[in-house]
């Protein structure tokens, strides 16, 4: 018998109905012509803190396709989809996509509530008599960790986790990234145009005289032909913040209407497949937490990552314990994935 584990979170979904807000300009994807390309408002999503484009999503659709159209498309989004060609079918972009993006795409995700991590007594120094919680949260970068990790290998599972922006920042300036461009806030509108890969990063950095620990803002994974995919923002009780698809400018957009035009963007290419997330997001307390799984004879029951709150000099002010959940994905009857173990119910809010 298998002993239970010290701590499992588990997310909830659902999926807003989408409203028309006016035609994407997306003419052409890898030189076949879009029927109609929309951007789409997630009815009924509030968040008070991001700009109100930040919670729209880019939908291409095609049509039907002959074979070459449909190889090119392939090609184009790097050729991970299980969607089979089929000369009746009507096609989107999502189509295309990599199966772990299909899954979550226009999904936005219910936190459960922290649990306590019993065993944990006197590791916080400042707070000796108090046990720890673990919660499940999730944002930008660690979004972008597992999505450029999907649009670079044969990935079946969407890890759900909060980057820590100063892991995520050394990272991306690490042996296991290529710089590909910097461009400034006047050049942002050339995103859309480079000539980047599926699996590319775009990192967006605040430009300021007055230094902090990092200055990295955002990040969002290049899907192909222009498109990106991103979380906008943070996952925070009672806001809205929907994985979604978009254009250069729609990712580009909710940052310089929170920042202003103080902005740089840097493009960085995988060098190769990217480590484990618990790897390189790893917490200080790795140590204290096997030693309490050997000690309990009970494995904690997913992997742990820091959320650090820093101080204004730039040290770590406190470290909470955040859980890493390890969605597994699986092929509906369209060959697109989906989530495995969510219910309708939960992908839809019904």
């Amino acid at each position: 018998m298998v002993a239970r584990a010290l701590i499992g979170l588990r997310p909830g979904f659902r999926r807003f109905p989408l409203v028309r807000v006016k035609r994407a300009p997306v003419l052409l994807v890898a030189g076949v012509r879009t029927r109609q390309a929309s951007i789409m408002r997630f009815e009924g999503a509030v968040n008070s803190v991001l700009h109100p484009s930040a919670l729209t999503t880019l939908q291409i659709p095609f049509g039907t396709l002959s074979e070459q159209r449909f190889l090119r498309l392939s090609a184009e989004f790097g050729g991970r989809s299980r969607v089979p060609f089929d000369p009746k079918r009507k096609y989107e972009v999502l189509d295309f996509l990599p199966p772990v993006v299909q899954a979550i795409v226009n999904l936005d995700i219910e936190l459960p509530e922290p649990q306590v991590l019993r065993g944990s007594r006197g590791w916080d120094e400042r707070e000796p008599d108090a046990e720890l919680s673990v919660s499940l949260d999730t944002n930008c970068h660690g979004t972008a960790w597992s999505l450029a990790r999907a649009c670079r290998s044969d990935a079946r599972q969407m890890l759900l986790f909060f980057g820590d922006m100063v892991r995520m920042d050394d990272a991306l300036h690490g042996g296991r990234f290529r710089l590909i461009d910097t461009l400034a806030v006047g050049q942002l509108n050339l995103l859309g145009i480079m000539q980047l890969q599926p699996g590319d990063i775009v990192a967006f950095y605040e430009v300021s005289e007055w230094p902090r620990v990092t200055m990295l803002l955002h990040t969002a994974v290049h899907l192909g032909a222009g498109i990106f995919i991103d979380k906008p923002n943070t996952e925070l009780p009672g806001e809205d913040s929907p994985y979604r698809l978009g254009t250069a400018e729609m990712i580009a957009t909710p940052i310089l209407e929170a920042v202003g035009s103080a902005v740089r963007a840097e493009v960085v290419r995988p060098r190769g497949p990217l480590p484990p997330a618990a790897e390189v997001f790893g917490s200080s307390y790795r140590q204290q937490l096997k030693d309490l799984a050997r000690s309990t004879n009970r494995p904690i029951g997913m992997p742990i990552v820091p959320q650090f709150e820093y101080g204004l000099g730039g040290g770590i002010r406190s470290e909470s314990l955040c859980g890493l959940a390890t969605l597994p994905i699986e092929f509906g009857d369209s060959s697109r994935g989906r989530l495995a173990g969510i219910s309708s119910a939960e992908a839809t809010g019904g």
